[in-house]
């Protein structure tokens, strides 16, 4: 199922709600849960790279919400732990979202 819905255009509407404002934490919930579930497919961790998963998964890290960082931290965790995404990908923007998400007492 974690490929299927990359394939299938599911990314875009998944970033999008990431990015709702006001914060709606049950949404924000799913959003990061599905990050994290989605990123822990090989394949899937270089598309997140190339569709722009960086830009929800860092607003994702500043939301106070343990179960939000939790899955967040999952989904970058998955996508650092592919080769192809080990150089030249985080730039300073997911290095202080990762710091942050270091320093979470969550």
């Amino acid at each position: 199922v974690k490929r299927p819905i990359v394939d299938e255009g599911g990314l875009g509407p998944l970033f999008e709600c990431s990015l709702v404002d006001p914060l709606d934490h049950d949404l924000l919930m799913q959003c990061a849960g599905s990050l994290g579930n989605l990123a822990e497919n090989a394949s899937n961790q270089v598309q997140l790279v190339r569709d722009g998963a960086f830009r929800p998964l860092c607003r994702l890290a500043y939301v106070e919400h343990e179960a939000i960082q939790q899955d967040t931290c999952r989904a970058f965790c998955s996508i650092s732990a592919n080769p192809e995404n080990q150089v030249g990908v985080f730039g300073p923007d997911e290095m202080r979202a990762l710091f942050h998400l270091a320093e979470s007492v969550e």
